[in-house]
């Protein structure tokens, strides 16, 4: 299986979510240090779209998150 491809779940092909189950914000408060979703983005994943999720976890990987 691809990186992209483990990104989708197989029965609906929404994308997975990034959490890696150490829910703890970082000193600023802002950005969770197991998925370095930002507290925003944390809250507004279960109600966002795939496209938004994807700009999600874009982010995180041109912020050094890929393969974490």
């Amino acid at each position: 299986m691809t990186r992209t491809s483990a990104a989708y779940s197989r029965s609906t092909d929404e994308v997975a979510s990034p959490c890696t189950k150490v829910c703890k914000l970082d000193p600023s408060g802002q950005y969770c240090t197991g998925c370095l979703r930002t507290r925003d983005e944390i809250a507004c994943w279960s109600s966002a779209s795939n496209d938004m999720k994807r700009a999600i976890l874009n982010r995180i990987a041109a912020a050094g998150g890929a393969g974490r």
